[in-house]
């Protein structure tokens, strides 16, 4: 989409707050990929609840990576 090709250019440029803006534009329309890599800049960002909101509407919205990172941090919490 738009708003994620405006994300993906900010981000190339180390505009992070930029990037986050577009992605959660994107997110909001529904695109579970923007709602993985908005997740991935929160947590990097240490917004740790926003985050795992993101993640989460990822999953729910069928991004396999998000799937897949949100298998990995309950096996790795169950081990904790």
């Amino acid at each position: 989409t738009a708003m994620e090709a405006l994300a993906l250019m900010a981000l190339e440029a180390n505009d992070n707050k930029t990037s986050v803006k577009y992605f959660e534009k994107a997110a909001k329309k529904g695109q579970a990929r923007s709602m993985y890599r908005l997740a991935l800049l929160l947590q990097g960002d240490k917004r740790l609840k926003e985050a795992h909101y993101w993640l989460m509407k990822a999953s729910l919205g069928g991004n396999a990576e998000a799937q897949g990172l949100l298998k990995r941090l309950s096996e790795r919490k169950q081990k904790n």
